[in-house]
C-alpha cells in the first residue's frame, strides 16, 4: 500500500479483527493542463470492501438511495407519492442492493456474450458520472427485455411475435436479488467442499500416523 493517503490503490485495515475496510483507487488521468499538473476524471473513488473481498459500501451504491428517494420526493402530491413515501426506505434498499449486485457480480464478469466488458479496476478508476452513464443503459436494456442481468442479449422466441418481453423495477430488483444469492451459495458450497476435502486429508494424515506409532502397527519397532 502507497504511504500517500491520496494515491494507490490501497486498503486502509482498522486491525486483524476487522471483517471490513476502505479501499481507495487514484482516477484516471486523462491529460496535463499547461503548469504540467496531472487532469483527471472524478476525484478518486472509496469503497469499502469485507473480508471477502466483495463491496459492500461505495458513492455508486449509495448514490442508488438518493436517487430513489429523489424520484420520490419530486413527485406530484397524490395517492402514489403517499403509498411511495411509505415505502422510501424498501425501496432506497432495493435500489442499493441492485447496484451491489451490479458492482460484485456484473463488473469483471467473464460470462460468455457479456455487453459489459469492464474490469474492476476500470471501474473504480471511473468518474461518478461515467458509473451512471454505464449502469442506467444496462437497467435499461434489462427493463426492455434486450439483455439479462450480465449484460448478454436476450435471444427472443421463435413464436415469429418479434415482441420483447419488458420488465418492471421491482422485477429486475428481484432477479438481482436471487442472482446475488445464488452466487454466494455456490462460492459457500465450494468454500465447504475445499474445507471438508481439507478435514479429510487431516484426518488420513492423523490415521496413517496412529497406525505407525501403535504396537504392532505397520512401523512400529519393538
Amino acid at each position: 500500500m502507497s504511504g500517500d493517503g491520496n494515491k494507490g490503490n490501497g486498503r486502509q485495515d482498522a486491525g486483524p479483527k476487522r471483517t471490513v475496510a476502505q479501499k481507495y483507487t487514484a482516477p484516471k488521468v486523462i491529460g496535463v493542463d499547461k503548469f504540467g499538473n496531472e487532469i483527471t476524471e472524478g476525484t478518486g473513488n472509496y469503497k469499502t470492501i469485507n473480508e471477502k473481498g466483495k463491496t459492500v459500501g461505495s458513492t455508486f451504491i449509495s448514490e442508488g438511495a438518493n436517487k430513489s428517494n429523489r424520484s420520490i420526493d419530486k413527485l406530484p402530491f397524490g395517492g402514489t407519492k403517499i403509498v411511495a413515501t411509505m415505502l422510501k426506505k424498501p425501496l432506497a434498499a432495493g435500489a442499493k442492493y441492485n447496484r451491489k449486485a451490479f458492482e460484485n457480480l456484473v463488473i469483471g464478469n467473464t460470462k460468455k456474450g457479456s455487453n459489459i466488458k469492464i474490469s474492476r479496476s476500470e471501474w473504480d478508476a471511473m468518474s461518478n458520472a461515467k458509473k451512471e452513464e454505464i449502469y442506467s443503459t444496462h437497467q435499461k436494456n434489462r427493463m426492455a427485455g434486450k439483455t439479462d442481468f450480465y449484460g448478454r442479449t436476450v435471444r427472443q422466441g421463435g413464436n415469429g411475435g418479434g415482441q420483447t418481453q419488458t420488465k418492471t423495477q421491482a422485477q429486475i430488483e428481484a432477479e438481482s436479488v436471487a442472482i446475488q444469492k445464488a452466487a454466494q451459495a455456490e462460492k459457500d458450497q465450494a468454500a465447504a467442499e475445499q474445507a471438508d476435502a481439507y478435514k479429510k486429508k487431516r484426518l488420513s494424515i492423523t490415521s496413517s500416523r496412529s497406525l505407525f506409532a501403535k504396537p504392532g502397527g505397520r512401523g512400529f519397532f519393538n
